[in-house]
């Protein structure tokens, strides 16, 4: 006899998510819904009045994305829970149509910030009271000659497609004819192949030899390790979110790894947090506390705020600070990821 689906309102509270570090109950997600709403209506009041508080408009924003943050997680979260569950859709929508509201609302502040002069943009971003804000207008201050952005770059994706439509090039076009959407839509349900071979590089390693020291060289920088049995003290918690896979780590108080969780996400890297997160607590003694944990990756800001982490941080800064701890002469890592490469 088949078994029948529970409902969730029949699921043992142990086994569902409990959101409730983010908002205790329904009415306190609307009070801060409420809040950033009113805080929209305050910041459109700098519109055309950069000029005259430029500090005051850019804490006014980063602060309303604080705010943003929970409130959206809470109406995601709430959702993924229970697909069933309508008012969490309507939370859900409000939500999305918060942020395009937001988005509209904000969209004068970079433009206005352009037009004051740099010296007094680097009197800002050198003022000890914006410190938190000086990578932000850092970026504001950016020459031309800081800046790779080619004529067109936005067109190069179409402009590729368009070069390739040749006739013979692409699989079932004849010609370089214009084609029917209705047509596209068929092909690209059908399939879609390469029409050519990639350029390819030759192999990483020409011989074992160069292979072996290749190994032997990263070898070198090895993390001590520690058994998770033993621990006891402070530790600390890093949680890497990639677009694929979910990395953990715990490390001692002397730097030593105590335990590690690697694994592909399926699509869901909080439940697959939530299952590294099992492991490790399953494992770790009654006199071991996490002091302090921080969240990085394509989910930073989700495995933060879905387990009140203590900080996220950005991928490509974690690993230039992972590096420089192995080599303090490091200056260019290269992060493939599980969608994208990234330089720094």
């Amino acid at each position: 006899m088949a078994s029948q689906i529970r409902t969730r309102a029949e699921i043992p509270a142990q086994y569902k998510w409990n959101l409730a570090h983010i908002f205790s109950t329904q009415e306190d997600w609307e009070k801060a819904y409420s809040d950033v709403e009113s805080k929209m209506s305050a910041f459109s009041d700098y519109s055309g009045q950069i000029d005259a508080k430029p500090e005051e408009a850019i804490k006014l924003y980063f602060s309303i994305n604080d705010l943003m943050l929970p409130v959206s997680s809470y109406a995601f979260l709430s959702k993924e829970a229970d697909n069933g569950d309508n008012a969490a859709q309507v939370m859900e929508d409000r939500v999305m149509g918060l942020w395009v509201k937001w988005s509209t609302a904000s969209a004068f502040l970079v433009p206005e910030l352009l037009e004051l002069s740099d010296e007094r943009l680097e009197a800002m971003q050198n003022n000890p009271a914006m410190a938190d804000y000086s990578e932000f207008i850092r970026t504001l201050r950016l020459t031309p000659e800081q800046v790779i952005d080619p004529p067109d770059s936005h067109l190069f994706a179409a402009q590729g497609a368009a070069l390739e439509l040749r006739a013979g090039t692409v699989p079932g076009a004849d010609s370089a004819e214009p084609v029917e959407i209705g047509d596209l839509i068929d092909r690209l349900r059908s399939g879609v192949r390469t029409a050519f071979e990639l350029k390819r590089l030759p192999p990483l390693f020409s011989s074992r030899a160069r292979y072996d020291e290749f190994c032997a060289r990263h070898a070198r920088a090895v993390v001590p390790k520690g058994e998770l049995r033993n621990a006891h003290g402070d530790c600390f918690l890093g949680i890497d979110a990639g677009s694929t896979t979910t990395k953990l780590a715990l490390i001692g108080k002397d730097g030593e790894l105590l335990f590690s969780f690697y694994s592909n996400n399926h699509g869901d890297p909080v439940r697959t947090a939530i299952r590294a997160m099992s492991e490790l607590f399953a494992g770790l003694p009654e006199d071991a506390h996490i002091v302090r944990s921080c969240s990085t990756g394509y989910g930073e800001q989700l495995l933060k705020t879905a387990f009140n982490l203590d900080e996220g941080e950005v991928e490509t800064i974690a690993h230039c600070t992972a590096a420089a701890f192995f080599d303090p002469e490091v200056d260019c890592v290269l992060d493939i990821g599980g969608q994208d490469l990234k330089c720094i």
